[in-house]
């Protein structure tokens, strides 16, 4: 308890101190609970610029993948026209692998008419 004042009556305690103890307890509560609420305000910020980026996260994902899937049709479409373009260079290939060596006899035989009359 506290002192009694000087002079005072010693029967009546000194309620002074008391109340500067309650004051400065009110006071620190009250720069307690300020810094509470910042903290909680700037917590509050973080979680909503957190859930931004992750939606802006999200997005960017959704739209990767669908690039994704626009490469990998557009990779089916030219590996299709791949195989089409060499099954035509194959038949292209056949066709003149079987048709050139007739067409060079005719062709030398031709030539050889051609000296045979130039010999007359």
């Amino acid at each position: 308890m506290s002192q009694p004042r000087s002079g005072a009556n010693p029967d009546k305690p000194d309620w002074s101190a008391s109340l500067d103890l309650i004051r400065h307890t009110v006071e620190a509560m009250r720069a307690s609970a300020d810094r509470a609420q910042k903290m909680e305000a700037r917590t509050q910020a973080l979680l909503q610029r957190a859930a931004k980026e992750l939606e802006n996260a999200h997005e960017r994902i959704e739209t990767l993948e669908a690039r994704l899937r626009a490469c990998e049709a557009r990779e089916k479409q030219a590996e299709a026209r791949a195989k089409d373009a060499e099954e035509w260079l194959r038949r292209i290939h056949d066709a003149i692998a079987e048709e050139l060596p007739s067409s060079v006899s005719l062709l030398a035989g031709l030539a050889d008419a051609d000296s045979g009359r130039g010999d007359r």
